[in-house]
């Protein structure tokens, strides 16, 4: 890589992050993280399963290792409401920046991309103006399930638009599977599909008492997602929850 590319990719980078275009998105996590688990599959081939701490940042880096540019997929990544794929996908995004916004890993990559994130909650028809056509970008979109069915017909037009204006963008796209319609589905012709799930050991410790404190209960039946854990190991008391 020429040292005039080297030299414009960390000009622009440090420029965006100055002016705040690409900032660290909070994780707004009470108490500990929880290990998950995914499964990772292209059509009909499971390609790989991995669990632990924010494992899925690990995987989607793993791919800048794996694939040159052109090859490089779009991620669609699909769970159930609670497991954590917000929190998991802003850590991703974080960890995408610190990564490629120091030049000692210039060399452990096959490619730098410019990283974005926005939480489609916030949809805004324009929100793609300010991206480079010189730039290869990975564009992280958190909560597909969080838009409303006319604003995901407007939302596949948008990504459509930016694919055929800006041939070196990829989506990281999140939410729960019911949210990936045939629509949205027809943006790639080149992706992943990453299954998030827990990563619940039964025989931890804690666990093990959550189990038996609410073994009678409808309340078992949620203990192994994450966000229900967390909740059920904070409140101790939750005498007036209805099964």
């Amino acid at each position: 890589v020429s040292s005039d590319i080297y030299n414009t990719y960390f000009q622009n980078m440090f420029a965006k992050q100055k002016e705040g275009a690409l900032r660290k998105q909070e994780i707004d996590v009470e108490g500990k993280i929880f290990s998950s688990r995914i499964f990772v599959s292209q059509g009909e081939t499971v390609l790989k399963e991995e669990k632990g701490i924010h494992c899925l940042a690990d995987y989607l880096l793993s791919l800048a290792k794996d694939y040159k540019w052109e090859e490089y997929p779009d991620v669609f990544i699909q769970g159930i409401g609670g497991v954590g794929k917000s929190t998991e996908v802003k850590y991703a995004y974080n960890t995408f920046l610190d990564v490629f916004s120091d030049k000692k890993n210039y060399d452990d990559y096959n490619f730098f991309p410019i990283v974005y994130f926005f939480e489609l909650k916030n949809f805004q028809k324009d929100f793609y103006k300010k991206f480079d056509e010189r730039e290869n970008i990975i564009l992280f979109l958190d909560g597909l399930d969080e838009i409303s069915g006319s604003n995901i017909v407007e939302l596949v037009k948008y990504l459509n638009n930016i694919r055929s204006q800006f041939t070196n963008v990829r989506f990281v796209i999140s939410g729960r599977q019911a949210s990936f319609d045939s629509e949205i589905n027809g943006v790639s012709q080149n992706k992943l599909l990453i299954e998030l799930t827990d990563n619940f050991d039964p025989y931890e410790a804690t666990n093990r008492k959550l189990i038996e404190r609410f073994q009678n209960s409808a309340i078992l039946d949620v203990i192994s997602i994450p966000f229900y854990r967390k909740y059920l190991e904070i409140n101790k008391d939750i005498s007036g929850y209805k099964d």
